[in-house]
């Protein structure tokens, strides 16, 4: 069995273009991830909350964030919750949650792929 004592599994929407850069750990990649939450209240009226989570991927699976993910794409992943602890500009201490993600199903076809067929299709018409 997997090992639950760190771990997380989101399934949202993708918040913003996927981030990207190297590091001495190799490529990474980070986004936003929105999942919502929805239930009734004591009146029965639909209410909704929406959380907003960093992820951040590094190696092979930034690299396949950074081909397959666009802003608007239905994600589900899996992955790590890790911390940052810095001193901020003014000197106080921080702490930066975020999900490390090692796993990604992609749930909806990404724009990026979409445009990599248009090209593909494009570059083959012959006039």
């Amino acid at each position: 069995m997997q090992d639950l004592r760190n771990s997380a599994q989101l399934l949202g929407n993708v918040g913003e273009e996927v981030k990207s850069g190297t590091t001495e750990r190799g490529v990474w990649a980070s986004f936003s991830l929105a999942t919502n939450e929805t239930w009734k209240d004591a009146k029965g009226e639909q209410q909704k909350r929406t959380e907003w989570h960093k992820i951040a991927c590094f190696g092979k699976t930034a690299e396949l964030a950074i081909a397959y993910i666009s802003k608007g794409d239905r994600v589900l992943l899996e992955g790590r919750i890790r911390s940052n602890s810095y001193t901020d500009k003014e000197g106080v201490s921080r702490v930066k949650n975020f999900i490390e993600a090692n796993k990604l199903v992609f749930l909806t076809q990404s724009k990026k792929e979409d445009a990599k067929v248009a090209s593909t299709i494009d570059d083959e018409i012959p006039f």
